[in-house]
């Protein structure tokens, strides 16, 4: 293929017409690049930088011709002839499978995939999201760094790793280059990448057979390194690495080669942290100790189980303080809490206890009604017409009631007669008894 610069070559500088300043990143590498600036990708990226180059690929920084967006594409190219090619090729187009698979935030994101002849020679790509940051071994350049800021970034490599393993594939090649930190509002978001070596955990699809030793020394758990088949806790291995070089500003076995930090894992224990750095807890200090030890099994039994004790220490990604001297319990970690926990137990049993006992016994109520006092009772009189029959034998003593203002007629009348008649003159005879007229009252 060629936009008018001539020929692109086969990748090993074949293309003298290729401008030095389109090697980019490669510069004073000694990596040709396989792709020039402005190189037309399948009709549908235009190369525009070169970005990194690595053990089985070279990556750029492309344009997508439609929408106009920017892109990472990452071409396949073997950078040692001690693997076949057929192997490393089939790697390659493995790992897009594997990242298109995942999908999760903390874990870079493939798009698209093709491939592209070059020189006769067929090289696989695939186009993932272009990450504006730096890795993390480039923030180690200059040494450790601050335990809450190590912290929030393994947690957030961890989540990644849970991810990974949840869909049966095991990274084992971890290490600070392959840890991306791209920027936003709230700090460092990790994007794990690079899952060239990736193994997958599923019938008839290993990768690696054993005695096959590949991966990165200074970060390698010692059964990789010894060529054994590994599975997740390799990477629990791996991750506890990168969080003791953050909390150290080195390897827990040093940078040397295959041979000597194998002797090294054989033969000795790593300085804890704390010992390295004051800053650095003694707890946070056993966590990372614990994840690269020397046997698989006294490890964390998972990525989950070792984030789950940095989150003991952690509280929205700050640290919390350690255990120290007048705390030898731990009453602040996992332990005080259990304790804490447990009594809170106990105490809920005896009172549920009480409960059931108190309620048992009938001659002792649990709980007595409180009732409200009862009113008065007052007597009111009602005016009644004279009984027709004698009143019974039990009469209530009589209430004293006001002398009414009004007098019956018929009283008044009677004092009349009598004093007619004392006069000589005449009564008229008195009504018949019980007139069916109702007795009427005047005021006095």
């Amino acid at each position: 293929m060629s936009n008018g610069k001539g020929p692109v070559g086969n990748g090993l500088g074949s293309d003298p017409t290729l401008p030095a300043s389109d090697a980019g990143a490669f510069t004073g590498s000694g990596i040709t690049p396989l792709l020039f600036v402005g190189q037309i990708v399948e009709g549908r990226y235009r190369v525009l930088t070169a970005l990194d180059h690595g053990g089985m690929g070279q990556v750029y920084k492309v344009e997508h011709l439609t929408l106009g967006s920017h892109h990472a594409l990452k071409i396949y190219y073997p950078a040692s002839g001690s693997t076949p090619a057929a192997q490393f090729a089939e790697r390659f187009v493995e790992e897009a499978r594997l990242l298109v698979a995942i999908r999760h935030g903390n874990v870079v994101s493939v798009t698209d995939a093709g491939a592209i002849e070059i020189g006769g020679v067929r090289h696989p790509f695939y186009v993932m999201e272009l990450l504006e940051g730096q890795s993390l071994q480039r923030l180690l350049a200059s040494g450790a760094i601050d335990s809450d800021r190590a912290l929030a970034i393994i947690m957030q490599a961890a989540h990644a790793l849970e991810a990974v393993h949840a869909r049966g594939i095991i990274h084992r090649d971890l290490k600070p280059d392959n840890i991306f930190l791209t920027d936003s509002p709230e700090g460092d978001l990790v994007k794990v990448i690079d899952f060239g070596i990736a193994k997958v955990n599923r019938q008839g699809a290993a990768r690696t057979q054993a005695g096959l030793i590949i991966g990165t020394p200074a970060y390698m758990a010692p059964e990789q390194a010894a060529g054994k088949i590994v599975d997740c806790r390799a990477d629990v291995y791996s991750l506890g690495a990168v969080l003791y070089e953050m909390l150290t500003g080195e390897p827990p076995f040093g940078r040397e080669d295959l041979l000597t930090i194998f002797h090294r894992q054989a033969t000795q224990q790593p300085r804890p942290p704390h010992e390295v750095r004051a800053a650095v807890s003694e707890d946070v200090s056993s966590v990372a100790l614990k994840a690269i030890a020397r046997q698989p099994e006294e490890r964390y039994a998972s990525v989950e189980e070792f984030r789950a004790a940095l989150s003991a220490f952690t509280q929205g990604g700050a640290v919390a303080r350690a255990v120290t001297a007048t705390d030898p319990y731990g009453w602040k970690g996992r332990k005080g809490l259990a304790l804490l926990a447990g009594f809170a137990l106990v105490f809920v049993f005896a009172v549920l206890l009480f409960i059931v006992l108190l309620q048992s016994s009938p001659s002792v109520p649990l709980v007595q009604p409180i009732l409200p006092p009862s009113p008065p009772v007052t007597t009111v009189p009602v005016a009644a017409a004279a009984p027709s029959s004698p009143p019974p034998a039990a009469t209530p003593e009589p209430v004293k009631t006001e002398k009414p203002a009004f007098k019956p007629v018929k009283r008044q009348r009677a004092r009349q007669a009598a004093s007619r008649q004392s006069a000589g003159q005449r009564v008229p005879a008195p009504p018949p008894a019980g007139g069916g007229k109702a007795a009427v009252f005047e005021a006095e």
